[in-house]
């Protein structure tokens, strides 16, 4: 499953992030395979996404979270 496709207020594990250009990007914030996180809010309009991974607060654009594959 995406992380686009996942819920608000569920927690999840990163299980995989396919080859994107920002996927250093997303390593620097924490968005690791393994690594546990929680969807805090979804905008409307196919807006931003917004989660937490640990301590850090992270707002990703659609075409970046449809990189990541959640379970």
């Amino acid at each position: 499953m995406r992380l686009t496709d996942f819920e608000v207020k569920k927690k999840g594990v990163i299980t995989e992030i396919v080859d994107s250009p920002v996927a250093g990007k997303l390593m620097e914030f924490g968005i690791l395979p393994g690594a546990t996180f929680t969807v805090l809010n979804k905008a409307s309009f196919n807006g931003p996404i917004f989660i937490q991974v640990g301590a850090n607060r992270v707002m990703l654009r659609r075409d970046e979270a449809s990189a990541i594959i959640v379970e």
